[in-house]
């Protein structure tokens, strides 16, 4: 949701038409589970209270890159389109490290 702050931010200043939205191969995110990361985070909380508060956290794993870029983009439509110009373009891309490719996904 920071991002989405920081667009409606940006919009006052400059007038945003378009906005890229890039997720890149072998994204750490890729190789962690959101279960693996509360386990961790668990462990090092400081009391029982603030380790059940991690019980309902996301952490963003992406176990399909592609369905996560179509998942962002649609938030960001549906966050920050409303108070954005009508002709707003969101687009998602995914860029393979490996290549240096970017391919257009959302």
């Amino acid at each position: 949701m920071d991002a989405i702050r920081t667009i409606l931010d940006l919009d006052g200043m400059i007038p945003i038409k378009t906005i890229l939205i890039i997720h890149h191969t072998d994204c750490g995110m890729t190789h962690q589970t959101d279960e693996a990361v509360r386990t961790r985070c668990k462990a090092k909380a400081a009391t029982p209270e603030l380790a059940a508060e991690l019980d309902d956290m996301e952490f963003g794993e992406i176990t399909d890159m592609d369905e996560s870029l179509r998942h962002d983009v649609a938030l960001v439509k549906e966050k920050v389109g409303p108070y954005l110009s009508p002709d707003l373009q969101v687009c998602g891309y995914r860029y393979d490290i490996k290549t240096g490719k970017l391919h257009a996904v959302a």
